[in-house]
Formats: C-alpha cells, sequence, structure tokens
C-alpha cells in the first residue's frame, strides 16, 4: 500500500493480509474491498468480529486459524473442504481433536498375503 493518503488496493486483488501492527487501518481497508470477493486475512484477537475471513492464532505453541464463515458468505467467498475442516471453530478446538482422533484411531483393513 502507498503513504496514508494514497492507500489503494488494486481490483483484481484476490487475497489481503492485515498484520495486528496495521490493525488501525482494518475499517479503511474494508471500505476500499466492500464490494469485492477479496480474501481478508488477519493475525489478532477479534479479528473475525470485525469481519476478517480467517484469522491466524496461536494455540498451544501452534498456529491455528479459525474461519468467519458468515462474512465469508455475505462476500461470496467459498472456502475448500479442507480449510472448513481443519479450522478452529470460535468455540474452541475440541472438535477438530475429535475429528483428527476418529481418523487416526481408524483401523485400517489388513489384506491378507
Amino acid at each position: 500500500m502507498q503513504s496514508n493518503n494514497e492507500q489503494r488496493i488494486p481490483d483484481n486483488t484476490h487475497l489481503v493480509f492485515v498484520d495486528k501492527t496495521k490493525k488501525n487501518d482494518w475499517g479503511q481497508i474494508q471500505k476500499m474491498l466492500k464490494e469485492k470477493s477479496t480474501l481478508m486475512v488477519s493475525n489478532w484477537e477479534g479479528a473475525l468480529a470485525s469481519g476478517a475471513h480467517i484469522n491466524f492464532k496461536s494455540v498451544n505453541g501452534s498456529v491455528r486459524y479459525e474461519l468467519n464463515e458468515v462474512a465469508m458468505n455475505e462476500d461470496q467467498i467459498q472456502p475448500g473442504i479442507k480449510i472448513q475442516f481443519y479450522h478452529v471453530h470460535r468455540g474452541g478446538l475440541n472438535h477438530v481433536v475429535e475429528m483428527l482422533d476418529r481418523r487416526n484411531n481408524r483401523q485400517r483393513p489388513q489384506i491378507p498375503h
């Protein structure tokens, strides 16, 4: 982006990442992207409530992400199946842990020799 008075995002932008150090510019960036299907990604607490589509966060020392599916639907952004499967729900990681446990504990069928 350019200086504060001349900030502009090109029309063909598909993804914008706004770091927590630029959090104060969030409202201005949202106005520039209004009526566009641009994926908005961030990395601070409360970003989803501010309209971010994907937010990265630290969970137990690992980087995870959460989705704002309502905002994605409103902006006509369709996330892929794997992105939907592995994201952290706002309520916690329990559903992800349960799905991964089920998947990892699933025994593979024995192939007779």
